[in-house]
């Protein structure tokens, strides 16, 4: 019936990211592509925020004061639950090594910024529906 509210809930993506400009941008983007966005401003909030949610993908940040992206994917690799959760890592770095080592740490995808919106929408849909399949 037309008008009803989708009976689905929103999928929840957990951003977890040092920069309060890139977790605002995040979270409108998410919001408006019908997601739920949880927040973390580093590795270890957002390694807790795990203990309270299930997130259907994670975004994270490559360069953060204490842990590195790349370490944070590899905690969440060793959890139970780790394997299941497909992660993107977001880092302002074309290196190579950066991108042999997000890979290797675990992370399904790699982005680098500044991005184009669409293209992150648009692979953040594509690594919850490959993960899902």
């Amino acid at each position: 019936m037309a008008g009803l509210p989708n009976s689905t809930p929103a999928l929840t993506v957990l951003v977890i990211d040092d920069g309060p400009d890139n977790r605002l941008l995040l979270r409108a983007l998410l919001e408006r592509g019908g997601y739920r966005p949880v927040l973390a401003e580093n590795g270890e909030a957002g390694l807790a925020c795990l203990e309270r949610e299930t997130p259907a993908l994670i975004l994270l940040d490559y360069m953060m004061p204490g842990m590195t992206g790349p370490e944070v994917a590899r905690k969440i690799r060793s959890r139970p639950d780790g394997a299941a959760i497909p992660i993107v890592l977001l880092t302002a770095s074309a290196d190579e090594a950066h991108v042999r080592e997000a890979l290797a740490a675990g992370a399904d995808d790699y982005l680098i910024k500044p991005f184009d919106r669409k293209v992150l929408m648009a692979r953040v849909a594509a690594t919850i529906a490959g993960r899902r399949a």
